[in-house]
């Protein structure tokens, strides 16, 4: 056997078996990575209630996320007023968000 070859192959499909072999820890390797990078985005989502908003000078200012979004009040025009609850479903603004909120 010459040394400077990592593996002998008997037959054509040992050769399959361990290229396989390789190629199964390659992606179990990958869910693992996207598994870890899918539970931090899932954390972020629970943990800020907003997450999308618009500028200080756009008309309209507010922000809205999985279950809680705030808009600018009314009266005085500086204070953002913000509705939901993640321990009260039923200020959660619409059943899209009620629903991405339990599958979530």
């Amino acid at each position: 056997m010459d040394p400077t070859t990592k593996y002998e192959y008997t037959s054509e499909a040992s050769g399959y078996h361990a290229n396989y072999m390789r190629n199964s820890k390659a992606i179990g390797v990958l869910w693992g990575v996207f598994t870890i990078c899918f539970a931090i985005i899932n954390a972020v989502v629970f943990i800020q209630p907003q997450w999308i908003g618009d500028t200080p000078e756009s008309r309209g200012t507010g922000y809205f996320g999985l279950w809680q979004s705030c808009r600018q009040s009314i009266q005085d025009g500086q204070e953002l007023v913000c509705h939901g609850r993640l321990d009260d479903f039923g200020s959660i603004i619409s059943p899209a968000f009620k629903i991405a909120t339990i599958f979530i």
